[in-house]
């Protein structure tokens, strides 16, 4: 498996292939307005997506992009949010357990990672 990491000012793209095809990626991208969060202003980034086609599904690719998106995040300090849209295998309550997994917190409007 590799992953690859593209990193401009404006967006995070990390992809995951079997050494053949894409089997999965996420998408971030730096939003332009505030959050509030513990009555805070911050610049958050947004979590666009993250996909794993179905035939890698349960191979450990997400637990693999998700960690490398971490790395990214403490690194660069990004605080990134996220609604949680089900539109794959994974029903709402999946999801929610998995991005919590990883750091996130439920605040009004959405998932919070913070470094």
């Amino acid at each position: 498996m590799d992953v690859k990491t593209f990193i401009s000012d404006q967006n995070i793209n990390i992809m995951a292939d079997n050494g053949k095809i894409i089997a999965g990626q996420i998408n971030i991208s730096k939003e332009f307005f505030h959050r509030r969060i513990n009555d805070k202003d911050y610049t958050c980034w947004y979590f666009n997506r993250l996909f794993v086609s179905s035939e890698f599904r349960n191979q450990g690719y997400a637990k693999i992009l998700l960690s490398e998106l971490i790395k990214i995040l403490n690194q660069k300090q990004i605080i990134l949010w996220l609604d949680i849209n089900p539109y794959g295998n994974l029903n709402y309550e999946q999801l929610e357990k998995l991005y919590m997994k990883y750091g996130f917190k439920k605040y009004d409007f959405g998932y919070v990672w913070m470094p």
